[in-house]
Formats: structure tokens, C-alpha cells, sequence
């Protein structure tokens, strides 16, 4: 007999969001904007919106999945329990890599930011201090990790927000096009 699983409900609704939002990376656009600009050749817009998508397909798959199969376990449980359980196992290896690699990439990119800001040290030492902060604040627990969370997508939204203000402010005074919505970057064509 399988014993069911659960897990101990300590946040709330609105950490949970906070804590989903900070795994997005709602900044990551500005990262990736140079890269992916390159990739799509001009097609960022059109990018993006794919992505959006595809997002939203994948969420709405967890929601009826989360109904259908109510147990902790996230994509291991869905994919053990409606496709087979080696592909439940799969599942799992690759959510762990992904949860190995993710912080790796952010700390890469962090202490890029930093050295930048502060030449005189090296890369690999922003490294280090980024890894060490983010495992003593999630030793301290869920709750702590959420405040502090919170913090820096509180951060993040108010740069998004500033940015934003720059985007209305240019477009009033005739920048680029001067066009809120512009077809150009779906249809653009390269020659």
C-alpha cells in the first residue's frame, strides 16, 4: 500500500506567488534581450509571445493535472501516474537538474553584475558569497526565504515599473515609431 504523501502547508497564497515570480525571473528579459534579439533576427515580440504561451499551456496542463492527481510530487507524479513510471522518473532527474542548474546560471549572471561593479574582485569569489547567502537563508527556513524573496521581486517590479514609465515617456515624445503597438516586430522581414 502507498503511503500518501504531504507535505506541511506553512505560506500562504500570496509567498507562493511571490516565490513562483521570483522562479520566473521577471528580469531575465533584460538579460536575455541582446541574445534573443540575435536569435529570432528582430523577432523579440513575436518570441516572446510564443513563450507566453507556452507558459500558459504548461500552467493550465499543471492545474487539471493537480486535480487529476492531488498528491505532492509536482511533474514526477503527473508523468508516473499518467504516462508510466519511468517517465515519472525522468520527470523527476530532470526537475532536479533544473533546480541544479537555475540557481548556477543566476549566480553566473549575479556575479557578472557585480564585477562589473566591482573589477578588483574576482568572478569566482561573487560566486561563492552568492552561493553561501542563498544556502544560509534557505537553512533558516521557508518563511525567511519568502521575506526575502519578496524583497527582490518588490525590486524587480519597480525597475519593470521605471522602465515601463521611460517606454510611455519616449513613445509621448516621439521616439521610434511613436507607435504603442507596432506590426513591424511580428512581420518584420530580413533581406
Amino acid at each position: 500500500m502507498e503511503k500518501e504523501q504531504k507535505l506541511k502547508r506553512t505560506l500562504t497564497l500570496v509567498p507562493l506567488i511571490v516565490i513562483g515570480l521570483a522562479y520566473m525571473d521577471p528580469l531575465v528579459v533584460f538579460d536575455s534581450y541582446g541574445i534573443v534579439a540575435q536569435l529570432t533576427q528582430g523577432h523579440v515580440a513575436a518570441a516572446y509571445i510564443f513563450t507566453i504561451v507556452a507558459l500558459l499551456l504548461t500552467a493550465f496542463s499543471y492545474g487539471k493535472m493537480v486535480q487529476a492527481y492531488p498528491k505532492a510530487g509536482s511533474a514526477y507524479t503527473y508523468a508516473q501516474k499518467s504516462i508510466h513510471p519511468h517517465a515519472g522518473f525522468l520527470a523527476g532527474w530532470t526537475l532536479l537538474l533544473d533546480y541544479l542548474f537555475l540557481p548556477m546560471v543566476n549566480f553566473a549572471i549575479g556575479a557578472a553584475y557585480l564585477e562589473s561593479a566591482f573589477p578588483a574582485i574576482p568572478p569566482f569569489l561573487w560566486v561563492l558569497v552568492l552561493a553561501l547567502a542563498i544556502t544560509i537563508i534557505n537553512i533558516f527556513g521557508i518563511k525567511l526565504t519568502a521575506n526575502i524573496t519578496a524583497i527582490f521581486v518588490t525590486f524587480q517590479v519597480i525597475v519593470a515599473l521605471v522602465f515601463v514609465g521611460f517606454i510611455i515617456k519616449g513613445l509621448t515624445t516621439g521616439l521610434g515609431t511613436g507607435d504603442v503597438f507596432s506590426p513591424s516586430s511580428f512581420l518584420q522581414l530580413h533581406t
